[in-house]
């Protein structure tokens, strides 16, 4: 092997090694970015079971009660009985 060819191997060798710390700094970014999604997705997630519940005891609610003509509401209040 020529001192031609050595220092063109040597240069190719520290393309790659550049190359491959670029790489290994952009899995690191992906990997946090990724981990805030899932963080945003599961708190999205949770706000939207709460918004899901909230609107299932706003509609049980307005199902129990009525408004009588004089303008009075009337509520009808279940007694639920556990066993």
């Amino acid at each position: 092997m020529s001192l031609f060819q050595g220092s063109k191997l040597i240069e190719e060798k520290q393309v790659l090694l550049r190359t491959n710390q670029k790489l290994l700094e952009k899995i690191y970014k992906m990997e946090l970015e990724k981990n805030w999604l899932k963080n945003e997705m599961e708190d999205a997630r949770d706000q939207n079971e709460l918004l899901e519940f909230r609107i299932l005891e706003l509609e049980v609610r307005d199902s129990l009660s009525c408004k009588l003509s004089n303008g009075a509401e009337l509520v009808f209040e279940p007694k639920l009985k556990f066993i």
